[in-house]
């Protein structure tokens, strides 16, 4: 790790047993975009589910509303919907993760090499291209962002496809408030999957850029760092809250769960907004 001339000298005449880069943490307008991507499919998704039910809802099949025609009719528009969505959602998937994994690395990068200017005293400290380990981690985030997309309308549909198929089993009190249940269905479950999306873009972008960094610091001869609490959030993790202003070696990360034993650094768990400053320290 280079340092400036009158950075070592503030160092020395301070007797500084450590200076410290600029905070990293995750890009929210990158999270943001990301989140806006997915939920781009989730919108026309649920009401494309809608307006099939209230075709259901019109389907003239005599004084035997709940017999096995409806019931039929039923199932072949939800199959019909599935493939539709299924199939749209794995078209866009790859594109939407691509875009964002360049994005996150872009920055991420950006953001490191702020911080390396700050810790270093103005040297901008050249990154390396990025490194076949690293290539192997980005694309291994990438598949699996792409496996959880995909995942969010075959959970949704079959969530629906089971209150409607159920309801039209067991008969109720009519045609109109059977289905009327299952629209009510359909807004809570599109509410969950659109909760749901803002979590997974907001961890995966975290998690991606937390790793994106962690190996450039590597890679440039940083190995130690500071934890900092958000300061965040109603009920705030314990051991996060006791980890501030710990420093830690970079190859050594913490437990982040004590329920799992999982080890890591802030951003990489659920609403966790904990973040890292780099740290060189002079004394050792």
């Amino acid at each position: 790790m280079k340092f400036t001339k009158g950075r070592k000298a503030w160092a020395g005449v301070r007797k500084a047993p450590a200076v410290k880069g600029l905070p990293l943490k995750p890009s929210a307008a990158v999270a943001a975009r990301y989140s806006a991507a997915v939920q781009g499919l989730i919108a026309p998704m649920i009401r494309d589910y809608e307006r099939t039910l209230k075709r259901l809802m019109n389907i003239e099949t005599g004084d035997r509303a709940m017999d096995a025609n409806l019931g039929s009719q039923a199932r072949i528009m939800l199959n019909q919907l599935s493939e539709k969505w299924f199939a749209r959602f794995r078209s866009d998937a790859n594109a939407i993760v691509d875009k964002m994994v360049s994005q996150t690395d872009k920055a991420a990068t950006f953001a490191l090499g702020a911080s390396l200017k700050q810790l270093s005293g103005g040297l901008t400290i050249k990154q390396p291209a990025m490194p076949q380990k690293l290539a192997d981690k980005v694309a291994a985030s990438a598949a699996a962002n792409v496996a959880l997309i995909k995942s969010i309308p075959e959970e949704f549909h079959n969530k629906i496809a089971g209150v409607v198929l159920r309801s039209i089993q067991e008969g109720g009190n009519g045609r109109s408030d059977i289905f009327k249940a299952a629209l009510e269905n359909i807004s809570l479950e599109g509410e969950k999957a659109v909760k749901r999306a803002k979590l997974i873009t907001n961890l995966e972008t975290s998690k991606l850029s937390s790793t994106i960094q962690t190996d450039r610091m590597e890679a440039v001869g940083v190995q130690r760092v500071e934890w900092r609490h958000s300061g965040g959030g109603a009920e705030p993790r314990e051991l996060h809250l006791a980890y501030d202003r710990q420093i830690f070696d970079l190859n050594d990360p913490p437990i982040i769960d004590e329920r799992t034993g999982q080890r890591g650094w802030g951003g990489e768990l659920w609403n966790c907004k904990c973040f890292r400053v780099p740290v060189f320290d002079f004394s050792s």
